[in-house]
């Protein structure tokens, strides 16, 4: 539940978009799955992560790798290897940001020298999980494309990401910053390797009997992918339009898992999945344009907010809805589909 501070500011961007957009551009948009309080709530999550990036204290990569200990070896490299792939997933999210707003960099990087990198601790947090979660690592260096990644190994791995996953989301504990932090970094590992989504695809492709999405390629993008495209806001906007591959409605793009597996190839489909793209184009325009209290909205919460603020967003986000308790990877067919939807989004 939101606290009374961030339901104030939902209740503003609700109202701005209703100002901004017109009545029949918005009545197409919300027609399908996406409410506009799936709009209001993912506005607030992409907020978080830079009023986090902007306040957060940095230290050098050096620094983590010597407080834990993997100053040599073989961790040591997986560390560099995983923050050059979140470097270079958070670049659009870097650009966006510095363009818009001249406020500090989501860059993890900062050099080209090892010992002037610099990260935030959560930052760092989330690229260690990565190293730790032997699914994501086999995932990252293509090794489950490989013969011997058997459907034995797929659900080990997977249920040591399930575990990770659960803490992060369905035991949240402890203080204010807690439940930010683990929101957050739960929000990242989801938009980096998009796992619990990918599990909802294979689920539905064995529940409806299909063996290939229709234009999977072409599908997945809209929903894991940086797939440019031209938003209807171009047409009676003049401000320029965004590029939203750094935004993902992780929770509400769940709600398109039949219709990306089941659909027919036709123009309905295509408007339906567009439709997701233009509400990632409002969170957009909400985050360059929106003020409030007079002041960029971006600005006035890093201001004006607290964890316990942040804390209530995330308890509100809900994360949880994406995660199958007990899942159960059936056949070798599971792993096969698994394949074939990475060879299909970006990640792959």
């Amino acid at each position: 539940m939101l606290n009374q501070k961030m339901q104030n500011v939902a209740i503003a961007i609700r109202e701005f978009i209703i100002r901004l957009f017109p009545t029949e551009y918005l009545l197409s948009v919300f027609a399908g799955k996406v409410s506009y309080e799936d709009v209001i709530i993912q506005t607030l999550v992409e907020c978080s992560k830079y009023v986090y990036s902007c306040s957060a204290e940095r230290k050098s990569l050096y620094h983590y790798l010597k407080v834990n200990e993997m100053t040599e070896g073989a961790g040591r490299e997986n560390i560099r290897r995983n923050t050059k792939y979140i470097q270079k997933q958070l670049d659009e999210d870097v650009h966006f940001l510095t363009e818009s707003y001249g406020a500090n960099s989501l860059s993890v990087l900062e050099s080209e020298k090892e010992s002037e990198y610099h990260l935030t601790d959560l930052h760092y947090r989330l690229i260690a999980g990565l190293r730790d979660v032997r699914l994501v690592d086999a995932i990252l260096k293509r090794k489950v494309d490989s013969k011997h990644f058997t459907l034995e190994k797929m659900k080990i791995y997977a249920e040591e990401y399930d575990q990770v996953y659960y803490n992060l989301v369905l035991q949240r504990k402890g203080s204010a910053e807690q439940v930010f932090d683990d929101g957050l970094v739960a929000e990242l590992l989801e938009w980096v390797c998009n796992l619990n989504f990918i599990y909802m695809i294979v689920q539905e492709m064995e529940r409806t009997g299909v063996s290939e999405i229709p234009d999977a390629k072409h599908r997945l993008k809209f929903f894991c992918g940086y797939q440019h495209f031209e938003s209807a806001v171009s047409s009676f906007n003049p401000f320029p339009v965004h590029y939203t591959g750094d935004v993902c409605m992780t929770v509400a793009r769940c709600k398109y898992v039949h219709d990306i597996v089941t659909a027919p190839i036709c123009e309905e489909t295509e408007h339906m999945f567009l439709m997701y793209r233009e509400c990632l184009e409002i969170i957009g325009q909400v985050i360059n344009r929106m003020k409030y209290d007079d002041t960029l909205l971006v600005q006035w919460l890093i201001k004006n907010t607290i964890d316990d603020d942040w804390a209530s967003v995330f308890k509100e986000y809900d994360s949880s809805q994406m995660f199958a308790p007990e899942r159960k990877w059936s056949d070798k067919k599971s792993l096969s589909q698994v394949r074939c939807i990475l060879r299909n989004i970006s990640l792959y």
